[in-house]
């Protein structure tokens, strides 16, 4: 096979595939250029999709490349179009022949996004290769739904593919992935993570903070295996009257410390004090139930008031704090 600029195609994924650790969250981390590093030589991995689509659209790439030479390939000559043609086609054949159209649609993908992004500005690359972001979007946002449906979510992928869309179009697919995954909170913290970093890398401050709001719900819901929150909360900026009963019920039913307690106040953006009274409550009144019944030693009691005078100590309320304590205290003595 002829592998014209084929290591220009694998040494191209070094700067975008992982090898730099991209600013995302160590849970989703993984070493991507390792595992990506020959990827068109890889089998498969679970990313299925439609043969003729990915082949037809690395052909149709291929072609339009060809149209527009001092667009795309600046370095490469005229006489060297056909040689670039016919490498791209037979690596294309070599891979169908072995069931890695999706890793040829990976090379492809990669190096059309660094040839692109050198070439022109994203304004003119839609004008110039409309038929091609056409196709390109679909796939892309299809190929981000494979990764992100996967046990393992490689997150350094998932917003290197999105990446290579133009700024105009890369928040387009996040909006649609937010709607397809806002059944899993595990996914909807995955989408949320990637929407952060782009909405950095843009400088879209409304959008920033769309999306670490999102991050902060999905996740604390996700790690404390709740699932029947209304998505309105988890997706918009609710009233304290709509978020507290999710907060007072998380309270009440998880096995909370005092962090996590901040990070509810901060992911549902409820009044810190409030949240930690209610908190406060909780553990006394827990303790009280455990006492009553036998059902902890004295070292236990010991525990949950070293825990409770903990909770005191950060509630900066004073008149709050005292009226809440006559309160159990009028429940204690009745």
């Amino acid at each position: 096979m002829n592998t014209v600029h084929l290591s220009t195609f694998l040494s191209s994924i070094k700067s975008i595939s992982g090898q730099y650790s991209l600013p995302i969250a160590p849970e989703y981390t993984m070493d991507s250029y390792h595992k990506w590093k020959f990827y068109p030589f890889y089998s498969d991995e679970g990313f299925q999709l439609d043969c003729e689509n990915v082949t037809d659209f690395v052909m149709m790439a291929c072609n339009t490349f060809v149209k527009h030479p001092n667009d795309t390939f600046v370095e490469i000559g005229s006489s060297d179009n056909d040689v670039l043609l016919n490498s791209m086609r037979q690596l294309i054949q070599h891979m169908t022949d072995r069931g890695h159209e999706v890793a040829a649609f990976r090379t492809l993908l990669y190096y059309f996004h660094m040839k692109s992004r050198i070439s022109a500005s994203a304004s003119d690359i839609k004008e110039v290769y409309s038929a091609v972001f056409e196709k390109f979007y679909f796939l892309t946002y299809t190929m981000v739904q494979k990764v992100l449906s996967q046990r393992r979510v490689d997150l350094n992928f998932a917003y290197g593919l999105l990446s290579a869309l133009p700024e105009n179009s890369q928040f387009g697919p996040l909006k649609c992935l937010i709607k397809w995954c806002s059944s899993n909170l595990n996914r909807l913290a995955a989408v949320a993570r990637i929407g952060i970093e782009v909405a950095k890398y843009f400088q879209k401050s409304d959008a920033l903070s769309m999306y670490e709001n999102i991050y902060k719900k999905a996740s604390l819901l996700s790690r404390s295996n709740v699932r029947s929150v209304p998505m309105e909360i988890i997706l918009h900026s609710s009233s304290h009257e709509s978020s507290w009963p999710v907060v007072k019920d998380l309270i009440l039913t998880q096995e909370m410390d005092l962090p996590t307690v901040y990070e509810c106040c901060s992911a549902f953006q409820l009044p810190t004090n409030n949240v930690l009274t209610t908190y406060l409550n909780h553990i006394l009144l827990e303790s009280e139930k455990k006492f009553l019944n036998n059902d902890s030693t004295d070292m236990e009691v010991m525990h949950i008031l070293e825990q409770a005078a903990a909770v005191i100590n950060c509630i900066k309320d004073e008149e709050l704090l005292c009226n809440n304590l006559k309160s159990l205290m009028k429940k204690v003595i009745l």
